[in-house]
């Protein structure tokens, strides 16, 4: 990769991704094995925050994140991919646009509204996208970063297609329309995060749903992968 290869993607580049519809199932997977604890456990909903914990099965410390023994059981018991930026954060967030992601709960693979994180490379984006295409083959979706929180005037710099299992990145010439326009928290949008269960982003049957779905799927992979094994 070279120099010119490599677009400034400024402190906080705004995320747009836009792709496929997926199953329930899907995004239920998606959505739990692309979550972070420590993050989704980052919110002032206490009564939410408990339920989440026994939910996961994690241990709370005493400043109310989970241990680290806990958060690396319930890595490896669901599957979590080990992602720095392209996490969804559908469960709980106060973030002050409240719950957010990639994937939907419904399987709809579009955002337009929120920053990726700190000071992100493409080294690092690439990576995250990359493990994103191999973990489900089936997605088929494109992620673009505009600079400047989404106000850069000359629109995405950078781009990465995800299908058949494989994640391409290539950098953007200026003026390129962006795959989805991005788009402002509105006052009505923030207003959500104040109300009671505006951090929440599922509700309990369904998450509990989504967990045991996955630990399932986990299960059976590690079932499918030691009979491969067998003689």
């Amino acid at each position: 990769m070279t120099v010119f290869d490599t677009p400034d993607l400024t402190k906080w580049p705004r995320l747009l991704v836009d792709g496929a519809r997926v199953t329930a199932d899907q995004a239920d997977e998606i959505i739990i094995r692309t979550s972070e604890p420590f993050a989704m456990l980052a919110t002032n909903d206490r009564p939410w925050h408990e339920q989440i914990a026994r939910l996961w099965g994690l241990e709370l410390g005493p400043h109310g994140f989970p241990t680290f023994e806990s958060r690396d059981e319930a890595r490896e018991r669901y599957g979590l991919l080990d992602l720095r930026y392209l996490r969804n954060n559908q469960i709980a967030s106060s973030w002050i646009g409240g719950p957010h992601g990639w994937c939907d709960w419904t399987g709809r693979l579009h955002t337009a509204h929120y920053n990726i994180g700190k000071w992100p490379t493409i080294e690092a984006v690439t990576a995250d996208a990359t493990l994103i295409a191999a973990t489900w083959p089936f997605l088929d979706m494109t992620v673009q970063l505009v600079p400047d929180e989404g106000e850069h005037i000359a629109g995405p710099v950078a781009e990465w297609r995800i299908r058949d299992g494989a994640a391409t990145y290539r950098p953007l010439p200026p003026g390129t329309d962006p795959i989805v326009p991005p788009f402002a928290i509105t006052a009505a949008y923030v207003g959500r995060v104040f109300e009671f269960g505006g951090e929440r982003g599922v509700t309990i049957p369904r998450l509990r749903r989504a967990l045991a779905h996955t630990e399932h799927r986990k299960a059976r992979t590690l079932d499918s992968e030691a009979s491969k094994e067998l003689p």
